[in-house]
């Protein structure tokens, strides 16, 4: 399965449909014996990394090739990057703040501040900042990621990008502060391509199948709705006596998932264009980004759009 956030390690090959060992929300594939590997229990390899770098999506694709299908496509780069960054809960924020969330928009930035905690009882632990920007045109290519960059050098270009957008000293307060810090581009992934092998030994869920910008915060929450879709395809056709045809119920959890993310996709890719409007040569003008949220936000249509993303549609 190529969940969020999960995909098997490099080197091990999809020879066969198999139920892998599932350790802290990672998927691991296990190691296949050999003549020089002692007959014992196969042990896990494990790797944590992004369904954007899905290695089943490549997979899915290369068994679509092979039929004269498409192959693989690398995410596409939105143009759009985040800057992060993490700081003990106690003074950065203002003073009352810690149950809210902060939302500032600049001249070409969007920033947002919060507070994160083990509940009412003992209090916030750690404060957050982030900051989204353009830095070139959707589908350009994208510059090396975490290459060689100390937290110290995001930081300082971090706060010396909200000062130039203007962002209030409450965010540049919390970003001054931040002992963790990076920064990553934002991807998405073609929604459109096919989510099952050919055959049907392997089907994509979340950022595998559909990675989207996260303006949305739709990320997690569609790969749920992905998870319970395919579930509830396969309980339809067990029920039905139908264990044995797997690509009827892989396709139709398919065809289900592929309209209400393909939707979010776009939407999602829209707000982040609207948040970082006024950032330079392929972006759009400030006034803009004005008009619309003034507009959006007078008529209810923002909440309308967040609710409906997470309204599970199967």
């Amino acid at each position: 399965v190529g969940a969020d956030g999960a995909t098997p390690h490099s080197a091990a090959p999809l020879t066969a449909p198999h139920i892998a060992p599932w350790h802290s929300a990672r998927l691991c594939a296990t190691t296949p014996q050999t003549a020089t590997t002692p007959a014992t229990t196969p042990q896990p390899r494990c790797s944590h990394t992004a369904g954007l770098s899905s290695r089943v999506r490549e997979h899915v694709a290369a068994s679509h090739a092979a039929e004269g299908g498409g192959g693989a496509t690398p995410p596409e780069y939105s143009g759009i990057r985040v800057q992060f960054g993490v700081v003990p809960a106690g003074g950065a924020r203002p003073a009352g703040s810690e149950g809210e969330f902060h939302q500032w928009f600049g001249e070409g930035v969007y920033a947002l501040t919060g507070s994160y905690g083990t509940g009412a009882a003992d209090g916030a632990t750690s404060d957050m900042v982030a900051v989204v920007f353009a830095d070139r045109a959707a589908g350009s290519a994208a510059p090396p990621e975490n290459s060689n960059w100390e937290a110290s050098d995001v930081r300082e270009d971090c706060v010396g990008r909200l000062r130039r957008a203007g962002i209030p000293a409450e965010v540049v307060s919390v970003a001054e502060q931040c002992e963790r810090c990076f920064e990553l581009g934002v991807y998405e992934h073609d929604a459109t391509a096919p989510w099952v092998s050919r055959g049907g030994r392997a089907v994509l869920l979340g950022d595998a199948a559909h990675a989207m910008a996260p303006f949305l915060g739709q990320g997690a929450n569609q790969a749920i709705q992905d998870g319970y879709c395919l579930a509830d395809r396969l309980a339809a056709a067990r029920a039905g006596g139908l264990a044995a045809r797997v690509m009827g119920p892989l396709q139709s959890y398919a065809l289900l998932r592929r309209a209400p993310v393909t939707a979010l996709q776009l939407e999602s890719r829209l707000l982040g264009a609207m948040e970082t409007a006024g950032g330079g040569a392929g972006t759009l003008p400030q006034f803009v980004r004005d008009a619309f949220f003034l507009a959006n936000g007078k008529l209810g249509v923002a909440a309308q759009v967040f609710v409906k993303g997470a309204r599970p549609w199967v």
